[in-house]
């Protein structure tokens, strides 16, 4: 079981100071702890117009770009993985979304032994898009073509008996 903190950005002393939310995720791995969650919230709700919703998540709140956030927090931990309490996908531009998806939503931790293998995807993801000419068949011919004699394997995780799909 993995153990996890979240970020106090209710407390504005923290949420509100760089070095106080680095001090907090370095003091949260140096304990121990292997996951840092960081909530999602573009817009808050202006109690203005919504008298009875209450002090929760309203437009006086502070909240980061989870996005930008755990990039920060890359560069200033070694082994923690980050995660988002939620991420309200409705509320962003969805092309940005993908964009920013890129290392953060794919990999929870870069370490640099695997950097160059994380580089190189990404360089083929970049190279070999439709704007190019290269549709999804193509290029997943060419990912076949480059594992041939790799040694690729595939281990059952589990030892049951697959279930019969009922359609």
């Amino acid at each position: 079981m993995k153990l996890g903190v979240a970020l106090p950005f209710i407390d504005v002393a923290v949420g509100g100071d760089p070095a106080a939310i680095r001090e907090f995720a370095q003091t949260a791995e140096e304990i121990g702890y292997q996951d840092l969650a960081a909530p999602d919230h573009v817009l808050g709700v202006n109690v203005a117009s919504r008298p009875d919703w209450g002090d929760r998540n309203t437009s006086a709140d502070l909240f980061h770009d989870p996005f930008a956030l755990f990039g920060f927090l890359a560069a200033c931990t070694r082994n923690i993985e980050f995660s988002t309490q939620v991420l309200i996908l409705a509320q962003r531009q969805a092309v940005l979304v993908a964009k920013r998806r890129g290392i953060n939503g794919v990999y929870q931790h870069v370490s640099p032994t695997h950097l160059k293998r994380y580089v190189a995807e990404f360089d083929f993801r970049y190279n070999n898009r439709v704007g190019l000419g290269v549709d999804d068949v193509q290029r997943t011919e060419k990912v076949a073509r480059g594992a041939v004699g790799k040694g690729l394997t595939y281990q059952r995780t589990r030892q049951q008996p697959e279930a019969e799909i009922p359609f």
